[in-house]
């Protein structure tokens, strides 16, 4: 079943899930034997892990599946919209990099 959330929800759930209270939550899904939660991050740009020039360039978008801790019982997943980002400096070895959710994905 799915559930779209109010504003009221999503503060609810970033209350048992303090980590994904730095993302959208677009919907949460019963699986029946499961929890999928759909995500997205919201950051408008983001300094290169190599070296540290803020890019608002958007590469590329992809959906990562991130196993959570278990919620009364169940797995949880997330489904988290990710985006990657283009690195301004010509001399920096890192052409694209990934965003990053603390507590949630990591390098």
């Amino acid at each position: 079943m799915l559930h779209e959330l109010t504003v009221g929800e999503a503060r609810l759930l970033c209350l048992l899930f303090p980590h994904l209270a730095g993302l959208d939550i677009d919907h949460v899904e019963d699986l029946g034997d499961a929890v999928q939660i759909v995500a997205r991050t919201r950051t408008a740009s983001l300094a290169c892990r190599g070296c540290g020039v803020v890019s608002a360039r958007v590469h590329d978008r992809y959906r990562r599946r991130l196993q959570d801790l278990a919620c009364g019982g169940r797995p949880v997943q997330v489904v988290l919209a990710a985006r990657r980002f283009g690195c301004g400096n010509p001399a920096c070895p890192v052409a694209t990099f990934a965003e990053q959710v603390p507590g949630l994905t990591t390098w």
